[in-house]
């Protein structure tokens, strides 16, 4: 979103000498001659070098131009002789946040808005240096106080939208979506944010639609059909239609490639894996990628008998299990290899891979000590091992698991479920993700799970990761279903591996609990969304990366109530059949 911009001389009168050369330097500016009208300012701040309008207006200038050391120079010269000024505190906030400098930036505009609470430029640009620095709260404030000052800017609306959608607000931001909206129809910005909101909400074809009409308004612009691909692959509407947006999006720019990146989502979705893994290395590209303070020699799939390879983790926990499993294909090559991981998972890896030397990942992605003293040959990450070793579908091994839980916890958990009394243990996940990550797509509410949840001959066990007290207790107290939970689960997550590999059977949600009892070897059972992520495909029961793992999907999106009666009734056949 564009900042709002100021001219020098906005809420204040200027008091120059030689009016004429000034009204001159001014001209020249103004009809695209800036170096020119810089020469009459400097010759006229020569026969008055305290003159804080000719130091003010040399700053702007430089800003203009993109010197921001010397904008910054200047403009703070013209703050000591004018410290009142609101108009030269926020041009000074603009080119501290033009020099990424957020705080300064918040800090300079909060000074122009106590000296001139009518600046709206002020309002509307802290507005963006607070979403800079994450102070979302803040930033919505002073949005809502720009709208006041300005209510006719669509543009204003969108990024108070954003926002709120930022701080998990997404009703509170379709308003002003819709304002925007009408304020400005053919604002395609406001139309993509509208998307984003009603994809984050759930309303999937309502965002579709939204995306759609970004693409009619700016169909020569990239990013509006990488939206519009993404909807449509994500929630399942279409996947050859989003192939077509994303190679829109290449034709209109060869090198964009988000685009390539979700031609291989798609590729691995539907197993042409011998094309996804190439492109899948374009995620190191992406802006989430957690950039590391170090560089070795990457391994390019070369032989590594006898050389030290240094594989770390970039992704969730979850995919850190899933791409655990090409480990076994690693060690045969003869590498000696180290594994930077989740410290989460540095106990479970190190008991599983007792061959390797397993280091916790440190903060800022520096080096852990341990690695820091070895001399390391090649690197690689953990997530492209698959590029050397998944590359058919042929490749994958039926494995019965490959990680091991802790056998001492392992008893104790046995013991506990034991004393639950006869009848299938069955542990249960009913939300995952967060709002970006499809949290209302990969969450199904435990109201809907009762009919489940009253089979007979089966207790069900939480293996929710988040606090969930009060849902379980609403549970019991409405239907009189009870769910056994432990609170050391949450906190634990030594504990969580130990009772899932002693449970009979997982149901879950799209949740990292899928990978860990896959890795595990146990019976899992996925409710999956009408549009999955590309690692459970695209048709089919099967998850290549885990043998003990059957997919239940819906069959139109929102819709449960089929996936849930299906899941019923298979899990009363499982119990009709080990009770024979």
């Amino acid at each position: 979103m564009s900042r709002a911009r100021l001219s020098p001389g906005s809420r204040a009168t200027l008091m120059l000498p030689d009016t004429n050369r000034l009204l001159a330097g001014l001209a020249l500016e103004k009809s695209g001659h800036p170096a020119e009208a810089e020469s009459v300012y400097r010759e006229l701040l020569r026969s008055d070098p305290d003159n804080v309008d000719l130091i003010h207006l040399l700053g702007t200038a430089a800003l203009s131009r993109g010197n921001l050391l010397e904008a910054i120079e200047l403009l703070q010269r013209a703050l000591r002789l004018a410290p009142d000024s609101a108009v030269i505190h926020c041009h000074i906030a603009d080119a501290f946040t033009a020099s990424r400098d957020a705080a300064r930036a918040v800090e300079h505009y909060k000074h122009a808005l106590a000296i001139d609470s009518l600046l709206a430029p002020a309002s509307i640009n802290l507005g963006h240096a607070l979403c800079a620095l994450g102070q979302l709260e803040a930033a919505v404030v002073a949005f809502r106080r720009a709208i006041e000052l300005q209510p006719g800017l669509a543009e204003l609306y969108v990024s108070l939208a954003k926002a709120l959608r930022d701080l998990g607000q997404c009703e509170a931001a379709l308003d002003p979506c819709t304002e925007a909206i009408r304020i400005r129809p053919g604002f395609a910005e406001a139309h993509v944010q509208l998307g984003h909101t009603l994809r984050d909400l759930g309303r999937s074809l309502q965002a579709v639609s939204a995306y759609r009409r970004a693409v009619e308004l700016l169909p020569q612009v990239p990013e509006t059909h990488l939206h519009l691909g993404n909807a449509l692959f994500l929630e399942g509407f279409g996947v050859d239609e989003a192939i077509t947006q994303f190679e829109q999006a290449l034709e209109l720019r060869p090198d964009f490639n988000e685009a390539r990146f979700n031609l291989a989502l798609i590729c691995l979705a539907r197993g042409d894996y011998e094309h996804g893994w190439p492109e899948y290395e374009l995620r190191v590209l992406r802006p989430e990628w957690s950039s590391r303070t170090h560089a070795f020699t990457r391994w390019q799939g070369e032989a590594l008998a006898g050389r030290k390879l240094l594989v770390y983790a970039e992704q969730g926990v979850g995919d850190e299990i899933m791409f655990a499993s090409c480990l076994p294909d690693l060690l045969a090559t003869g590498a000696d290899c180290l594994i930077e991981c989740s410290p989460k998972l540095e106990t479970l890896f190190r008991r599983s891979f007792p061959e390797v030397r397993i280091y916790p990942a440190q903060p800022a992605s520096t080096l852990p000590a341990g690695v820091q003293e070895t001399a390391i040959d090649l690197e690689c990450p953990l997530g492209s091992l698959p590029l050397h070793f998944r590359r058919r579908r042929a490749d994958f091994p039926r494995h019965s698991g490959y990680l091991k839980p802790d056998p001492r916890l392992a008893a104790i958990w046995r013991t506990r479920l034991a004393a639950l009394g006869a009848g299938l243990k069955v542990g249960i996940s009913w939300q995952g993700g967060t709002q970006r990550s499809r949290r209302l797509a990969r969450s199904l509410p435990l109201e809907h799970w009762r009919s489940l949840l009253e089979t007979e001959n089966a207790h069900f066990v939480d293996l929710q990761y988040t606090d969930c007290t009060a849902e379980l207790l609403a549970l019991h107290s409405t239907n009189g279903i009870r769910v056994h939970s432990w609170q050391e689960v949450r906190t634990d997550f030594e504990q969580t591996v130990a009772l899932v590999s002693e449970l009979d059977l997982v149901i879950s949600v799209c949740t990292a609990v899928i990978h860990l009892g896959g890795a595990l070897g146990r019976p899992v059972w996925v409710m999956a969304p009408y549009g999955c992520e590309w690692r459970y495909g695209i048709a089919g029961e099967e998850m290549p990366w885990y043998p003990s793992v059957r997919l239940f999907r819906q069959a139109a999106s929102g819709i449960w109530d089929a996936v849930i009666d299906q899941v019923t009734r298979s899990l009363h056949d499982e119990i009709k059949m080990r009770m024979r």
